[in-house]
């Protein structure tokens, strides 16, 4: 009997360990990690890397719920740049195209900036 009482204890403390050795990264701090190399990418104009690294975000970090809202509007802010972007080489046609897609994405990031409450 007495032996039975010893061993659930050092038992429960044992699993409690492993648990603590095997513990899985917070999937807010990963999410953050991501978000911030997408922010990094953006910095540099690479602005697929940067929406790849969101799209990636969303699909691997259902999880991380800030960071999943975060990642909305920086993508959000990657359109836009990368219309204004393409907006300042083009000409013509092309020119009225990217105008209103530069256009759309800056009342879209206004909107979900006062909506939300996100900071850019």
């Amino acid at each position: 009997m007495f032996r039975i009482q010893f061993s659930i204890p050092v038992f429960a403390f044992m699993a409690l360990l492993l648990s603590a050795c095997s513990s899985k990264p917070d999937p807010e701090e990963k999410g953050q990690r991501m978000l911030n190399e997408a922010r990094r990418e953006l910095s540099q104009k690479n602005y697929a890397a940067a929406r790849d690294t969101i799209m990636s975000l969303r699909l691997n970090c259902s999880q991380a719920l800030q960071a999943r809202r975060q990642a909305l509007v920086l993508l959000d802010s990657i359109e836009l740049l990368g219309a204004a972007d393409s907006l300042s080489r083009a000409m013509g046609a092309e020119w009225e195209r990217l105008d209103v897609k530069h256009k759309f994405f800056q009342r879209k990031l206004e909107v979900d900036l006062t909506q939300n409450k996100f900071e850019k």
